[in-house]
């Protein structure tokens, strides 16, 4: 059985203590070194989680999401950026498929992929049907 690995600054942190306890173990320089640059990038990804989550969460207004709603949330908007042309958190992009995200979580999808693939075709305009009403008549939209 597979675990997804949900990134949280919590669990980010908690792998960088990991690495320095092992580190101020270890006998040898370079296994120390290897664990000291391990802990730095664990303490980095803490801050990008950190970053993301409050991205998202200045969009939640009064709904109420739990930790793992959250986490799915930034797991999409992590995948998302790989996929936009933002070039970094404060890109007005970003904060598009942030807001975008949230949306769809509010309206019920729990799916990072899903979350994520759905953002992207929103804001690309690939996503027919949505908020569009459909011509009366049952007429073709050419």
């Amino acid at each position: 059985m597979s675990r997804k690995l949900q990134i949280t600054p919590a669990e980010c942190r908690f792998r960088a203590a990991e690495c320095h306890k092992m580190g101020q173990n270890a006998r040898r320089p370079h296994v120390r070194d290897t664990l000291a640059e391990i802990e730095r990038m664990w303490n980095r990804l803490a801050v990008e989680a950190e970053v993301s989550e409050s991205m998202l969460t200045r969009f939640l207004e009064d709904t109420a999401f739990g930790p793992d709603e959250i986490a799915i949330m930034v797991m999409a908007y992590e995948m998302g950026l790989t996929q936009i042309n933002a070039s970094g958190h404060n890109d007005p992009t970003a904060e598009t498929l942030a807001q975008t995200i949230v949306m769809l979580a509010k309206q019920g999808e729990r799916d990072p992929v899903r979350l994520e693939q759905r953002a992207v075709e929103i804001m690309s305009g690939k996503s027919p049907g949505f908020d569009r009403k459909a011509p009366r008549g049952g007429g073709r939209v050419l």
